[in-house]
Formats: structure tokens, sequence, C-alpha cells
């Protein structure tokens, strides 16, 4: 057995990494393609915004968020799981760029549907909810999967 308290530690060798390779410059159009995707997904909303600040909702202007809020979530979740299947018939790649920006809008839609629903709509009453769920058939079938 050799003490080796008192013995020096090698040398330490410095390693260089290698640079990074420049990437190549994407084509105008895909790097546009995420934007316009922002763009168009906070439309709806900026719409709904507009309406809501114009006084111009409607007779019942909570059931006409409800409805809006509810029908972007659906249509943006469809459009997202449509994204992967056309990038494949298309042999088009830069669209998978933008799956995550639809994916996210979705689920800023179905929040904000949600949240009218329980906040606005029902006023976080508990029981009003279950009826409500009870009520209908659709709400049972989101709310509680395995009872229908």
């Amino acid at each position: 057995m050799s003490d080796r308290a008192g013995a020096a530690s090698p040398p330490q060798v410095a390693t260089r990494r290698p640079a990074p390779r420049p990437r190549a410059p994407k084509p105008s159009g895909q790097r546009a393609l995420k934007p316009a995707a922002w763009i168009l997904s906070l439309l709806p909303f900026a719409v709904l915004v507009w309406r809501a600040a114009t006084d111009n909702l409607g007779a019942e202007p909570v059931e006409e968020v409800l409805h809006a809020t509810g029908y972007w979530a659906l249509v943006l979740l469809l459009a997202t799981l449509a994204v992967s299947p056309l990038r494949k018939l298309s042999r088009w790649n830069p669209i998978i760029g933008i799956r995550r920006v639809l994916g996210l809008f979705a689920f800023f839609y179905a929040t904000l549907h949600v949240s009218v629903y329980f906040g606005v709509e029902q006023f976080f009453d508990l029981s009003a909810i279950i009826e409500d769920i009870i009520k209908r058939p659709l709400s049972r079938w989101v709310f509680w999967p395995g009872c229908c």
C-alpha cells in the first residue's frame, strides 16, 4: 500500500471542443410559419375581446364566450393532431414546427373555456356543476369517462 497523500496529481491536459458548425439559414417561408401560427391562433381571442369590449356578444354573452372558446379549442386540437399525418402525406417537414404552437393554443382555449364555465357561469357552485354534468350526456363523457 502506498501513501498517496503527498503525491502530486498528474498534469491536466486541456481539451478543446470543436467549434459548432453554423446552421444553414431557413428559407423565408419556414421562418414565417411560427409567427403566422401565433397570429392566426390569437385572432379568435382578439375578436372575442373586441366583441366583449364593444358589447357585441349578444343576449347571452357568457354562452357566446363558452361556445367560441370551446369551438376554437376543438378546432386547434384537431389541427394539432392533423399536423403529423399532413407532414407524412405532403413530405413537407417544416410544418412540424407549428404543432407545439397549435397544441399550446388548443390548451389555452380549453382552459379558458373551463375557467369561464366554472367561474363565470356556475360561480364555483359544486352542486350546480354536478347537476349540469349529469344533465348533459356529453359532459358526463368528458368528466367521467367510464360512466356512460
